[in-house]
């Protein structure tokens, strides 16, 4: 069921009303069942659990790309080579079924991944849980490196424009060192 604006900010109202009398009880409830990560998470709170949990990716970790790609491997390493880059850190995933087969889990809480890339995947990956897609789990769950959606044209796509846009990003923010 799909509500109106309308409809959604009377639901909202609603809400904070019942939390502002219930929400000790909720949160205690969600705790004894072993389901508070997982509603804090879907809330889009999970940091508020883990607000300084250790985990640092180190800089010049490897940097995930992942996603159905019509650039070869080749020339996105180009363009890294050209941003000082060494071809080494990268981890490439390019088909659309091996991205649906990788289990990107395997980052989580992994310092030596600095960076994810992402481009074309379908949305029941492996690692996706109860979220939409792996993409979402992964911008919603704690102890992942930093993800980048690759887009062009209001959809994901790898292209080197927005490959070099992505790492030129990363590096100005300092996510992630040249080298």
């Amino acid at each position: 069921m799909l509500l109106d604006t309308s409809e959604l900010l009377k639901l909202e109202d609603a809400i904070r009303q019942r939390l502002a009398t219930d929400l000790t009880r909720l949160l205690c409830e969600f705790n004894r069942a072993g389901e508070l990560d997982e509603a804090l998470s879907k809330w889009g709170m999970a940091d508020l659990l883990y607000p300084n949990n250790g985990y640092q990716p180190y800089k010049d970790g490897k940097i995930l790309v992942i996603g159905d790609s019509q650039v070869k491997k080749e020339h996105l390493l180009a363009v890294a080579k050209d941003l000082g880059i060494n071809k080494n850190r990268f981890e490439f995933v390019l088909s659309y079924d091996e991205g649906k087969m990788y289990d990107i889990s395997k980052t989580q809480w992994n310092e030596t991944y600095c960076l994810i890339l992402f481009g074309p995947l379908p949305h029941s990956g492996i690692s996706k849980g109860d979220f939409s897609s792996s993409i979402d789990a992964i911008e919603k769950t704690p102890g992942y490196p930093p993800v980048v959606r690759l887009v062009a044209n209001e959809r994901l796509k790898i292209t080197k424009n927005n490959f070099k846009l992505a790492l030129d990003g990363a590096i100005e923010k300092g996510i992630i060192w040249k080298g």
